[in-house]
């Protein structure tokens, strides 16, 4: 059925949001202020998803994608909006979030902190593999399929991961790898995983393959050592599993190290396969720094922080503490963090493995002592366990700084910390993934 609507707003993928006979309607391409011809594609109880057919009058901040596979490929989905009005759109939906599921009444969001150069930002890249022996396909899944978009080059991407990607293409069609087939359990090379190290250039290359035993594995790392000298970690990472999770749980060295190391405010870092890392080096700097403008430490005060994956956010923080303490559930999270608090000679961190919410009661009842007065949470995308917020708020710490990357669940767990006692301050907004809906956040809460 084909509608006129009238877009008003944009969705959490960054579709364009409109009405149709009161109903909610989605329509990916479409921009807010715009009036377009869709054709209904799906219709639930309350709303429906449609398909754009024709602007009929178009937004001032429409423009051209700079990418030619815009629209199919999955990875971004706002080049047809400009930069400027990205940012705008971060914003709003961010305190959007924050009225609607958090119910603050007009909370002070700043403007979003975005990029000069909005391009080839991405340090990490996870292509999936498709085609067939001889001729590989690496590329990104449209948007919420399985079906793969072949690519030979993506802007947001590091340009020297693009040209690895390339490289390995190449190498693997010559030795004759072939493809995973997900639905037989067939073929060797599952994904595609590459690293750089934006200030040191060193280059990590994984391939994902079942428990295959012909995979040429140590031929292929030799030829692109010797071919790439930037590429200095060549890694196999065996997973059996039938899921399309990415990641098993054995990595094998196939030439070089373990590990690449890049510097970020100041202190080294050693990233292997599995560790979480910002995938935009420039902005995570900006987001870090936010984070220590708002953490009013000195050098008395205990810092915890909840959820540290690789003790990026402790380690920066450490000098202006006394003692930090990170809680991370990952055990190889955990001991990249030892690690990397030993490569800067971090002497008053200690990383603890453990779920927040079990962790964290024990250290309140056995050293009542170490009390935090700042505490910095950065939990994953689906945000803070609920009994893991209502632990924190009985530690009462003066000061909360929650960064996240979901401005909803960012919403919800704000409200659980309002209701138990503390009153927000400020959100900032970094535009980590420029050209996508992505919006990742700074909020400072205070107790009382």
């Amino acid at each position: 059925m084909q509608v006129e609507i009238e877009i008003t707003g944009i969705g959490s993928r960054g579709q364009g949001v409109g009405r149709h006979e009161g109903m909610v309607v989605f329509v990916p391409g479409a921009l807010p202020g715009e009036v377009v011809r869709a054709e209904i594609k799906e219709q639930k109880k309350n709303f429906a998803r449609a398909e754009l057919t024709e602007v009929l009058r178009p937004s001032p901040h429409r423009r051209d994608p700079f990418c030619p596979y815009f629209g199919r490929c999955g990875g971004c989905q706002l080049q047809h909006m400009s930069y400027e009005a990205q940012l705008a759109m971060k914003e709003r939906i961010v305190r959007d979030a924050l009225e609607r599921i958090g119910r603050f009444s007009a909370p002070a969001v700043k403007p979003v902190l975005g990029m000069d150069e909005p391009s080839g930002y991405r340090n990490k890249v996870h292509y999936q593999v498709g085609g067939e022996k001889g001729n590989l396909a690496l590329g990104f899944y449209e948007e919420e399929s399985h079906r793969l978009v072949a690519l030979d080059h993506c802007p947001l991407v590091d340009p020297a991961l693009v040209e690895t990607a390339n490289l390995v293409k190449e190498l693997a069609d010559e030795y004759g790898v072939t493809p995973y087939n997900w639905e037989t359990g067939e073929g060797q090379l599952r994904h595609l995983l590459l690293r750089r190290a934006r200030t040191t250039g060193e280059i990590m290359v994984v391939f994902v393959t079942g428990d295959v035993p012909d995979f040429p594995g140590l031929e292929l790392a030799r030829r692109l050592m010797r071919e790439k000298q930037e590429i200095v970690s060549v890694i196999q990472n065996v997973n059996t599993g039938r899921s399309r999770q990415v990641l098993g749980p054995d990595n094998r060295i196939l030439g070089g190290r373990m590990q690449i190391w890049d510097r970020l405010c100041g202190f080294a870092f050693a990233l292997s396969p599995s560790s979480f890392y910002q995938v935009n080096p420039i902005q995570a700097e900006k987001l870090y720094s936010v984070a220590g403008e708002y953490a009013e430490l000195t050098e008395e005060d205990y810092l915890y922080d909840l959820y540290c994956g690789v003790g990026t956010i402790a380690i920066i923080l450490s000098r202006r503490a006394k003692k930090v303490f990170g809680i991370e559930s990952v055990p190889e999270a955990v001991v990249d963090a030892r690690r990397n608090a030993d490569l800067n000679k971090v002497r008053n961190a200690n990383f603890l493995l453990g779920k927040v919410e079990e962790v964290l009661p024990k250290m309140a009842a056995r050293r009542a002592d170490l009390k935090p007065r700042v505490v910095v949470l950065d939990p994953p995308r689906r945000g803070a366990e609920r009994s893991a917020l209502e632990v924190l708020a009985r530690l009462a710490p003066e000061q909360i700084i929650y960064v996240s990357c979901n401005p909803a669940t960012l919403a919800r767990d704000l409200r659980i910390l309002a209701d138990s006692g503390y009153s927000l301050e400020e959100v900032q907004p970094v535009d980590m993934f420029p050209w996508t809906a992505h919006v990742e956040c700074v909020a400072v809460l205070r107790r009382g």
